[in-house]
């Protein structure tokens, strides 16, 4: 049977649930499926437990958006972020993603896959390790502004209890031994090169996306680890894969991608561990 999908426009107000059960409150911006290929949305540093604590608000407040960004749509499509209003659009258009590229025709932004905005949004309520990734700062390019950094946040190299600062995290809402222990993985990048400089065409966007279950479900079966999310943007499309071991989560992808026609031109790295991290240790493999 096919997925419910669910209708969304400008102005919608939907909701993400972070680890802790709660929820946090976006907003569709605007349409951009025709130029850029997927929806503008604003994210508020309000969280709920349902729908019903945003009745009575006329607009969402401008000073609590603290992230605007290019998100893949398919978490909206089929209702995983779940649409419960529709508000007027309060943001200025200066603040829109990458507002200063329009007239460029999108040349240079990025379309963020909405698991990466997930991940995203626990790290921004100190759900999980801010800086987890190969570029530690990678979660601050998703932020309106350096201001809107929270002082609380976890980071990988620094134990919730002995954050400085203030910035310690609360026993509700800290990590478990075992999300602290997922932080060391190893890690599968993979480059896929897409027509044109931005973001590719919808028909080789939705043939990633078949790519991505397949790999997924491969991973899955092999308990290899897990498949985070991608990225779209500067005539590439970034997979984003997760661990224990690097050259088996490879091992396992591979016999996928060498059957794959998107892999032409494209690349994968492998990283590995905490403990090379330091040194960055990376194996490139050209497909």
């Amino acid at each position: 049977m096919a997925k419910k999908r669910q209708p969304w426009e400008p102005g919608d107000v939907f909701l993400v649930e972070t680890k802790d059960h709660l929820k946090v409150v976006g907003q569709v911006l605007a349409d951009e499926r025709e130029e850029a290929g997927c929806p503008s949305c604003a994210f508020f540093d309000i969280r709920v437990k349902d729908a019903s604590e945003l009745k009575g608000l006329s607009a969402l407040p401008i000073d609590r958006a603290f992230s605007t960004l290019f998100v893949t749509p398919e978490l909206l499509k089929y209702g995983v972020w779940k649409v419960v209003a529709r508000l007027p659009v309060s943001i200025p258009r200066s603040q829109f993603p990458y507002e200063h590229l329009r007239k460029k025709g999108w040349v240079g932004a990025r379309m963020y896959g909405a698991g990466i905005v997930n991940e995203f949004l626990n790290a921004y309520y100190a759900l999980r390790a801010w800086d987890d990734w190969y570029d530690p700062a990678y979660f601050d390019g998703l932020l309106l502004s350096p201001e809107k950094k929270p002082t609380r946040l976890m980071f990988k190299s620094t134990k919730p209890n002995d954050q400085p600062n203030g910035s310690s995290v609360s026993e509700e809402t800290s990590a478990s031994d075992e999300e602290l222990d997922e932080e060391d993985e190893d890690s599968v990048f993979l480059h896929l090169k897409l027509s044109g400089d931005k973001y590719g065409t919808p028909q080789e966007r939705d043939r990633i996306r078949k790519l991505s279950h397949q790999l997924e479900a491969a991973i899955e079966s092999k308990s290899a680890g897990e498949l985070d999310g991608d990225e779209f943007g500067g005539g590439e499309c970034k997979l984003f894969m997760y661990g224990p071991d690097a050259d088996e989560l490879f091992s396992t992808i591979e016999p996928i991608l060498r059957q794959s026609s998107l892999v032409k031109g494209g690349w994968a790295v492998k990283r590995y561990g905490q403990e090379t991290r330091a040194d960055k240790k990376e194996v490139r493999i050209d497909l």
